[in-house]
């Protein structure tokens, strides 16, 4: 089958089951099967296609699993991650996060990072990236997480700078007595009531990194108490949250003796993060 043949099934198929942005998908799993970039593929049309291998990667996206999972990556901060099963795939959202935290950094001599929940090692590898003088140690309690986390440092030779632990929260850090120049999480935060709602693909992502409590703040009071004492003086916590839950975020974290000093919004305008300095 050519490049042109296989596009115009694999849209046929993923409108047929009716999946929306079918012929977007379309175009990203030919661009995978002939390792192109999407916006090559006219340069491609007439290259021959493993049609089998289509077939596959089709039915596993058919049947409701993940598109990032069917291919096997995520992009995020310009960069490519391996995820797979077992990992929170890495969104737009979170960026913004990242962003923010370069800015706070891009100066520092040599900034001493911790990423509370790393999942695929998206904000530590990104910010280890951005910020070449830094080491960034990332935390998760899930050992499959931190495969691909491991994975993903050493795709881009960032092992070096990026260095994870497993544990629960911020215990491991505490055990190696160190102080942060920066803590930065994405915690789960989906509530209960939120967690029967979620769509489908959604729901193969693992739940540990998606429920945060009955009321998703569960993470969050945690790192209220607990973040402040593995800063250095003038240190920042930078937090993603749930669009709704910016007043309860900052009024936890004010509660815990901490001084909320920027609201982040993420790329559609929604509530997406708190940034706060430790006053411990």
């Amino acid at each position: 089958m050519l490049m042109r043949q296989a596009l115009a099934a694999a849209h046929h198929k993923l409108q047929a089951a009716g999946l929306l942005g079918a012929e977007h998908e379309a175009r990203l799993i030919c661009a995978h099967l002939c390792a192109v970039e999407p916006g090559q593929l006219a340069l491609f049309l007439e290259r021959a296609v493993d049609e089998e291998l289509m077939a596959r990667l089709l039915k596993r996206r058919i049947a409701g699993e993940p598109l990032q999972y069917v291919l096997g990556e995520a992009g995020f901060m310009g960069l490519d991650f391996a995820v797979g099963p077992g990992v929170l795939i890495p969104r737009a959202d979170t960026e913004v996060l990242v962003e923010k935290a370069i800015s706070l950094l891009k100066e520092a001599a040599a900034p001493l990072i911790a990423d509370i929940g790393a999942g695929s090692g998206a904000i530590t590898v990104s910010l280890a990236h951005y910020l070449p003088r830094a080491v960034v140690y990332g935390v998760d309690i899930s050992p499959k997480a931190l495969f691909w986390a491991n994975k993903n440092a050493r795709a881009h030779g960032l092992s070096g700078r990026c260095r994870f632990c497993e544990g629960d929260m911020l215990a491991p850090l505490a055990a190696l007595d160190l102080r942060f120049d920066l803590i930065i999480s994405n915690p789960p935060y989906v509530t209960a009531a939120e967690m029967d709602s979620l769509p489908p693909e959604v729901r193969q992502e693992p739940a540990s990194a998606l429920y945060g409590g009955e009321d998703g703040l569960t993470f969050y009071r945690r790192l209220a108490r607990e973040a402040g004492l593995l800063l250095r003086p003038g240190g920042c916590l930078l937090l993603e949250h749930g669009w709704q839950q910016q007043n309860q975020v900052a009024e936890l974290l004010q509660n815990n003796g901490w001084q909320v000093t920027e609201y982040l919004s993420d790329y559609g305008g929604r509530a997406r993060g708190i940034l706060a300095v430790g006053c411990h």
